[in-house]
């Protein structure tokens, strides 16, 4: 049986933090998701800052959930660089059609999600039906805050969408313990969120997770490596490249609107950065 993707979850209401932990997860995770908390305090300023601090080659995934025009914000989503994008179950099977034909057109990925959906293995043939070929099984976060624990149901349903011939991706509170729960099953991408980003070292972690694949950008092992004696001081870190070499984007600096003190942000290389640390502040929701 393949071993899942390993998605994390950027489920900050602030860009900085965000960022930072990419540097630190980016080369050991294989799908970064523009969490939709994230989505809705930055906006597409959040898909741009990732896409150019993780390279050409990480998968984006922008959490939109989108419930309507569904084409216009899945056009949104790819224009500013994400690879995927996602529309709520309850969208109209319109928004979910429109979505999916922008998704095509651009050689993307749109995933179904499932949060609040009743009758899933219902919308679910009707979604397979126009070629939808990608979901979410979520278990909500308000879902967790009342107990809501992984049954045997889910499992059933889980199996039932991929003999239907879809691709899940499973989250929810997932944590290395959990896995198990899944292992019987042929899920495509697990999602984790706190249980990387609030342990004491997420990299660790990563590393440790069982993976598909190894997508990492060329260029953030070295950036890794060289910010180690800012996290000593205790301090979010940082960079911005020096950089001559002509395959090399210019990065904006202090004095662009994408800018924001703690960002971390390199494209095509790694040659001389200028470091330094600066104190951000790191809250999540999710």
């Amino acid at each position: 049986m393949p071993v899942p993707m390993l998605q994390i979850a950027m489920d900050y209401i602030a860009l900085a933090p965000a960022l930072a932990m990419a540097v630190k997860v980016a080369p050991e995770v294989d799908i970064i998701e523009i969490g939709t908390p994230l989505c809705k305090a930055v906006g597409l300023d959040a898909i741009r800052a990732m896409r150019e601090l993780v390279g050409p080659d990480k998968l984006i995934l922008a959490d939109f959930k989108s419930p309507d025009v569904g084409g216009l914000e899945a056009k949104m989503a790819f224009d500013a660089g994400a690879d995927m994008m996602t529309v709520i179950g309850g969208a109209a099977l319109a928004t979910v059609g429109s979505a999916l034909a922008v998704a095509k057109e651009e050689k993307k990925e749109m995933l179904m999600e499932l949060t609040g959906v009743r009758d899933i293995l219902a919308r679910a043939r009707e979604w397979r039906q126009i070629g939808v070929e990608r979901m979410v099984y979520h278990r909500g976060w308000d879902e967790q805050a009342f107990s809501r624990q992984w049954v045997e149901e889910d499992r059933t349903v889980i199996r039932q969408l991929i003999d239907m011939g879809f691709k899940v991706t499973v989250t929810g509170g997932i944590t290395k313990p959990l896995l198990a729960f899944f292992q019987s099953l042929p899920v495509s991408v697990v999602i984790c969120g706190r249980g990387i980003r609030e342990t004491p070292d997420p990299t660790f972690v990563t590393k440790r997770a069982p993976q598909r694949r190894r997508g990492a950008s060329r260029c953030m092992r070295p950036v890794t490596r060289s910010l180690k004696a800012c996290r000593r001081a205790g301090r979010t870190s940082s960079f911005t490249p020096s950089c001559s070499a002509p395959t090399c984007r210019p990065t904006r600096g202090p004095g662009s609107m994408a800018w924001a003190p703690g960002i971390a942000r390199h494209t095509s290389c790694a040659r001389s950065m200028r470091v330094w640390c600066t104190a951000t502040s790191t809250t999540s929701t999710g």
